[in-house]
């Protein structure tokens, strides 16, 4: 029965640690890694969110796009 409980109780810690590491851990600091971020895609979709984010934590953007109207659109929308 000991045995038992003890799987059980291993079992419970590392579900606690992974709800922990997966959502309630705060974010690392990007600053200590450099000042600037490189987001391909920029223009749509998840590499838009990513530069607007980046962006908001105070990081210099370059944002890479193969349509140069879109660039435009998006880098007026980061500013």
């Amino acid at each position: 029965a000991a045995l038992g409980g003890l799987g059980v109780l291993s079992k419970l810690m590392s579900f606690i640690s992974f709800v922990y590491v997966t959502f309630l851990r705060p974010g690392k600091s990007l600053k200590k890694l450099g000042s600037w971020g490189v987001v391909t895609g920029a223009t749509d979709g998840i590499g838009k969110a990513v530069a607007l984010e980046l962006a908001k934590k105070g990081l210099n953007v370059v944002l890479v796009s193969r349509t140069a109207s879109k660039l435009q659109d998006a880098k007026a929308e980061i500013e």
